[in-house]
């Protein structure tokens, strides 16, 4: 069937997102949850929260695809 390739290739890319892009943002989101935990405010701290927000960001990207890819 010609379809079955497609849906095996895109079976592959959702796997190789959910993957290999969801796992290191766990570990972004980790490290900078225990370095906010011992920062004190000001400077660092914020950026360490612009870090975990654009990460919160991007997570909601890769999820939204991945929701995208379950529909077709």
């Amino acid at each position: 069937e010609a379809g079955g390739g497609v849906n095996r290739a895109k079976d592959r890319v959702v796997a190789t997102v959910s993957h290999d892009r969801r796992t290191p943002l766990a570990g972004v989101f980790g490290t900078v949850d225990l370095a906010l935990a011992d920062a004190d405010p000001g400077p660092v701290r914020e950026r360490l929260d612009t870090v975990r927000d654009a990460a919160g960001s991007l997570l909601g990207i890769v999820n939204d695809l991945l929701d995208f890819a379950k529909v077709r």
